[in-house]
């Protein structure tokens, strides 16, 4: 046990360390288009919008100031700060879920092995892991903290370890032809398979910055009307 052990942490350390020049690489790409979606952030949204209230500024001033001048000058501010704010969260939940997808890409060694840690551990057992009130949480905590709670990082442990407690193990064994009466590496590899399959579905389908499409005419029309009541 302890040469098999040795052997799988072996493997990860490799692992690891073969993926250190990828990790850098992709560090340094996801910071240069961090700087780049906050340029173009405020290029399409924070100017825009300052230039509408400034221009709602002289509207206001000018021709005499009234209080419908005042409801339009607000709804400027009001329309010019909600996109600007929409944007900057928008554009952080973007690339915060794009540089999890990536850091998932360099743990796919870790998943594997943990789920053949679970798989063993259902081979192993007396309980069938379809059995209603089956406790999955303990399963999965177990394996984990054997297969690898020395091994790696506090930080990617308690990353790792917040993925897992959104995974439905259950459901995927139950749902998903998960056959648990073969040989635990089958198991395993299946499990695995359709874990993959969940997690890059629950996390990271439809994340994109296609909300611009909407949000930046839907701003500038906004703007547009305002600016020509307040004027009118």
């Amino acid at each position: 046990m302890n040469g098999d052990s040795e052997l799988q942490h072996g493997e990860f350390s490799n692992e690891t360390t073969a993926s250190a020049a990828g990790i850098a690489a992709d560090a340094a790409k996801q910071g240069s288009r961090a700087v780049k979606y906050t340029l173009l952030m405020g290029l399409f949204f924070l100017l825009p919008n300052t230039g509408a209230l400034a221009a709602g500024l002289v509207g206001f001033f000018s021709a005499g100031i009234t209080g419908l001048k005042g409801l339009y000058l607000f709804l400027i501010i009001l329309a010019g700060a909600a996109s600007c704010v929409a944007a900057a969260y928008c554009t952080y939940r973007f690339l915060i879920i794009d540089t999890i997808r990536i850091s998932y890409g360099y743990l796919t060694p870790l998943f594997r092995k943990l789920c053949g840690g679970i798989a063993e551990k259902i081979a192993a057992g007396s309980e069938s892991p379809i059995k209603k009130g089956y406790d999955w949480a303990e399963t999965i905590a177990d394996s984990f903290q054997e297969a690898y709670n020395s091994r790696i990082p506090w930080l990617i442990r308690k990353g790792v370890q917040f993925i897992l407690e959104q995974i439905p193990f259950g459901d995927i064994m139950y749902h998903v032809s998960v056959d648990t009466s073969g040989e635990a590496p089958q198991v395993g590899e299946s499990l695995y398979t359709q874990t993959d399959a969940y997690i890059k579905k629950r996390f990271f389908a439809g994340n994109s910055m296609n909300w611009v499409l909407w949000l930046l005419p839907a701003n500038t029309i906004l703007q547009f009307i305002f600016l020509k009541l307040i004027f009118k």
